[in-house]
């Protein structure tokens, strides 16, 4: 039912009101927990400029802006979101 009526709003809702992590941020621990942001260019709902914030927030956070990209790159074009993601989980999984 992610698609049913009211799931929508619900969710940008929460997005807005009810989920801002940002005074959390800082507390994430990377070492433990690694993060990294892949972001559309043209990501109208998660923009560029946020993505960088939120991983300035988190102590140790990566992120990468793919361009020609937009929310939904894996559904978008997969082949141009691959060479953005693979280093990344490349990289997580040497630490492993």
């Amino acid at each position: 039912m992610q698609g049913g009526p009211g799931i929508f709003r619900g969710d940008l809702h929460f997005y807005a009101e009810e989920g801002d992590l940002r005074p959390k941020l800082a507390k994430i621990d990377t070492a433990q927990c690694p993060v990294a942001l892949l972001t559309g260019e043209f990501d109208y709902s998660c923009r560029p400029e946020d993505t960088r914030a939120t991983a300035a927030a988190i102590p140790g956070a990566s992120a990468v802006i793919m361009p020609g990209l937009g929310h939904f790159p894996m559904s978008e074009n997969y082949p141009a979101l691959k060479p953005h993601l693979l280093p990344v989980l490349e990289a997580m999984a040497a630490r492993a």
